[in-house]
């Protein structure tokens, strides 16, 4: 390689003096040492990136910085970490992970939660809503929107991501009954909001029995009332 680039060299640069054949090999010498030690800073980095410790993985994001996942491991153990965490720093470099890969939904919803934890109501907000558009099938999605939005009061926009995660995923339908039920919304409710009426009669067989374990046979009948009243076909098992 060397001895094409001194042909190269001599060929547009004729070396009339023995300094300039040192320069250009100076030159040539630091743009390997440059490669070298760019090579070296990616090998420590990525040995320093596996490891648990908020220390290491911090020396790690110095000598790679544009490594969104790197940023989003040290942000976790920034935020949870038991030894050297720094929580305000773990919400940076969360919100530089989800910047430098605007498309990893895993990243916007470790922010989600972090900034929750924060009190910052715009950023919780704008990474919720990140989720939702970049994973629209994902159910565990709208299980977090649906929590997020019961947490801060506000049932409208819960309950609609409740019926679609009933839709992805029935077997959330206990855990979505429960936490529904335990923030004071109304079996009512639930039937029009989160079942409605195009809930498939396995679905609402399975708020039937919900409630009936739940001490509220009451509702429970009339759910079962709707269901025989639609002349619905389901399987029992």
């Amino acid at each position: 390689m060397f001895r094409r680039l001194f042909a190269w060299y001599s060929s547009e640069f004729p070396l009339d003096s023995r300094w300039k054949a040192m320069g250009f090999l100076l030159l040539i010498g630091l743009i390997s040492l440059g490669l070298a030690v760019a090579s070296l800073r990616m090998g420590v980095a990525g040995r320093l990136e596996t490891s648990d410790s908020v220390v290491y993985l911090r020396v790690a994001e110095r000598l790679n910085p544009a490594d969104p996942d790197l940023r989003f491991r040290l942000g976790t153990a920034e935020t949870y970490g038991l030894e050297n965490s720094n929580p305000a720093q773990g919400v940076q470099q969360l919100k530089w992970a989800a910047m430098l890969s605007p498309y990893e939904t895993r990243f916007w919803a470790a922010l989600a939660s972090i900034c929750e934890l924060h009190g910052d109501t715009h950023c919780v907000g704008h990474a919720v809503g990140r989720t939702l558009a970049l994973s629209p099938m994902s159910a565990r999605v709208h299980w977090d929107a649906a929590n997020y939005y019961l947490r801060t009061n506000r049932q409208k926009l819960a309950l609609p991501q409740f019926q679609r995660l009933l839709e992805l995923d029935p077997d959330y339908a206990g855990p979505a009954f429960r936490v529904c039920l335990g923030v004071a919304i109304s079996p009512e409710m639930i039937d029009r909001d989160v079942l409605t009426p195009a809930a498939s009669p396995q679905l609402k067989l399975a708020f039937v029995d919900y409630l009936s374990a739940h001490g509220d046979d009451e509702f429970a009948y009339r759910v079962w009332k709707e269901i025989a009243a639609g002349n619905s076909t389901f399987n029992f098992s």
